[in-house]
């Protein structure tokens, strides 16, 4: 017999499966205003461009997801097994949203937006975030994140084999494989730090993270055809938590050799949003 508490859990689970069926179906059976999906991976300004667009009360559904290919289901699973219930909501909005897209069942040609970040700074911020995926306890006995702990990690970590593969994969796995958009077969315009990637069924806005404060109103804006400028707040932003100090001294104290730094950022996700100058900063900011 389920007891009172696994009768809530259950029915939140159902219930949020269900929301999100019926947020894909609202978003994509519009007939008049296209769908504008914030889709890129975690830890790179989303939350701050979603929240910002939904306060805008655009006629179009906003979305929010960092995965439409098949492997959103198994971040699904990766949840559950971690024992979070419910999933956040992104995921099951996600599942539902790729549902719909493989059955063609949308009106509209969808505007997406997705950032990019250097990957270093990313992985930092992902392990603040998700501490319950990491292979090894970064918290203390009061559930405090150690910063020594981190460091030593993460040290170690980022020169491991295949530890940059889901940044540097991400938009082969998610943008060519979902929508038939290859943002390598295209120069970024590594001086502008944003680039509009043409699809058939969707247009793709790209930017760099770094450039977002100072671009970002104006290109989003346009992009998504709006007559004034869309007002970006930061939100969930480390430094507003109380994780604050421990996150600066970990973005000051992961040190790398200067090998293994120019090996990470040769790669071409990198070459290609990147310019040479703007990598070298970035390997002397984070290079022994």
């Amino acid at each position: 017999m389920i007891n009172k508490n696994s009768a809530k859990r259950l029915l939140r689970l159902v219930g949020q499966k269900l929301y999100a069926e019926l947020d894909a179906i609202r978003a994509t059976s519009n007939a008049k205003y296209p769908p504008i999906i914030v889709y890129q991976m975690g830890k790179v300004g989303s939350t701050s461009i979603y929240r910002s667009l939904k306060s805008s009360v655009l006629p179009n559904s906003i979305i929010f997801v960092h995965s439409l290919s098949d492997d959103v289901i198994n971040q699904k699973k990766v949840h559950l097994n971690s024992g979070i219930r419910p999933v956040p909501y992104h995921l099951d909005l996600g599942i539902a949203l790729k549902d719909r897209l493989k059955k063609k069942k949308f009106n509209h040609k969808f505007k997406i937006i997705s950032l990019v970040r250097d990957p270093i700074a990313l992985k930092i911020s992902g392990t603040f975030q998700n501490p319950m995926f990491q292979d090894q306890l970064l918290q203390n006995s009061t559930g405090m994140f150690d910063p020594i702990r981190i460091t030593n990690y993460l040290n170690a970590k980022l020169t491991s084999t295949n530890s940059f593969d889901y940044i540097f994969n991400w938009f082969d796995k998610e943008l060519k494989t979902v929508f038939g958009i290859d943002v390598f077969a295209k120069p970024f315009n590594v001086n502008n730090g944003w680039t509009i990637f043409e699809g058939e069924t969707a247009d793709a806005l790209i930017i760099r993270l770094e450039d977002l404060s100072s671009i970002g109103e104006d290109v989003i804006s346009r992009f998504i055809n709006v007559s004034e400028n869309i007002s970006l707040f930061q939100s969930n932003l480390r430094s507003w938590t109380k994780d604050e100090k421990v996150y600066k001294y970990v973005k000051e104290n992961v040190k790398l050799d200067r090998e293994a730094c120019e090996k990470i950022y040769s790669n071409k996700f990198v070459t290609h949003f990147y310019s040479a100058e703007q990598i070298e900063t970035m390997i002397d900011k984070w290079a022994k």
